[in-house]
C-alpha cells in the first residue's frame, strides 16, 4: 500500500503528490466530508512524511485548498500509479453520487498516467 520507486523504496515525494491529489479529488465533490477526511487522515497517517506536512495536508482539505500536482514522476512507476488510481477511486466511491467534477479530475490524471477510458470505469467499478 505504499508509494514506492522502481528500487522498491518508498519514495516520499511520490507519497506527497499522492496525498494531495487524494486531497483535490476529495474536495471535487461535498458530500460525506467526515468520511473524506477520516480517509485522508488514515491515508497520511501511513505515509512517512513528516508530521508537519501530514497536518498541512489534512488542513488544506479542511480549509478547502486544493493543491497543484506535477503527475510526470508516476508515469515510471506503474505500481504508484495505478495504487493512486485505485485511492482516488475509493475517495470517488465516499461520494453519495460521483459528480461531473470528478470523473472530468479523474480522466485527467488517467490521461496523464497513460490509462484508458475503460481503465478508469474498471477502477470506479472495482
Amino acid at each position: 500500500k505504499d508509494f514506492a520507486n522502481s528500487e522498491g523504496s518508498i519514495d516520499e515525494s511520490l507519497e506527497r503528490r499522492a496525498m494531495q491529489t487524494l486531497v483535490n479529488m476529495a474536495l471535487m465533490n461535498e458530500s460525506n466530508p467526515h468520511k473524506k477526511r477520516e480517509y485522508l487522515k488514515d491515508a497520511v497517517e501511513h505515509t512517512l512524511l513528516e508530521s508537519a506536512e501530514k497536518e498541512s495536508i489534512i488542513a488544506a482539505f479542511e480549509s478547502q485548498n486544493t493543491f497543484k500536482v506535477d503527475l510526470q514522476p508516476f508515469g515510471e512507476e506503474e505500481v504508484s500509479a495505478a495504487l493512486l488510481m485505485r485511492r482516488l477511486s475509493e475517495i470517488i466511491r465516499i461520494s453519495d453520487d460521483i459528480a461531473v467534477t470528478e470523473k472530468i479530475y479523474l480522466n485527467k490524471i488517467s490521461r496523464e498516467l497513460g490509462y484508458s477510458q475503460r481503465d478508469v470505469e474498471q477502477f470506479i467499478s472495482e
